[in-house]
């Protein structure tokens, strides 16, 4: 008897243990599906193929399609060259579920090997009442020439239900042309 209550006790403990360890991964869950580019992909006209779950935003790039041979993980990343528009929008991830005033992280690789891109995180919620919940949050420039990691940190502010992605032409200077590699695009609580 001694035996199996020692035995039921241990699994109990084991129980515990695997619950834990489940909740504790849940905090790490990629909330975006389509961040690793290994899915499907949408020819959008001659200069784009876009990844599933991404809308390319007309005119504002000079080609977007699947790279075998500059990733960071897996098979395939996602290749953009820009057009010579500053601070434009090239390309719009679908809305990401969020609630209000829980801390989300977005963690990225990026490469570029010429010119400024950005990262932003703004608010997807419809409709959108400009300027209160359109605010984009920036990641810094990127240096070019390396594989480089970069996270922006978004607290959704009061109504705001879905956040959204975009590559968005720098801001900060006059960019020509940027021409970038993105891979393991994740958001995750905090």
């Amino acid at each position: 008897m001694k035996r199996l209550l020692s035995m039921a006790k241990a699994f109990a403990l084991l129980a515990v243990l695997v619950i834990f360890a489940a909740g504790a991964g849940l905090a790490e869950e990629n909330l975006f599906a389509y961040g690793d580019f290994e899915g499907k992909w949408k020819q959008i006209d001659a200069k784009a193929t876009s990844p599933e779950g991404w809308t390319p935003r007309a005119n504002n790039y000079d080609l977007i399609g699947p790279a075998g041979d500059i990733k960071y993980e897996g098979a395939t990343a996602l290749h953009v060259v820009t057009s010579a528009k500053s601070g434009a929008q090239v390309l719009n991830s679908v809305g990401v579920p969020v609630q209000e005033g829980t801390t989300y992280i977005v963690g990225y690789w990026v490469y570029v090997t010429d010119g400024g891109i950005r990262m932003s995180v703004v608010d997807n919620t419809e409709p959108r009442f400009y300027p209160v919940f359109n605010k984009h949050h920036f990641a810094t420039d990127f240096e070019p020439g390396e594989w480089q990691y970069h996270e922006i940190e978004f607290v959704p502010p009061k109504g705001c239900k879905q956040l959204r992605l975009s590559l968005v032409q720098s801001t900060e200077r006059e960019v020509k042309r940027t021409a970038a590699y993105f891979d393991k695009i994740v958001v995750r609580v905090k």
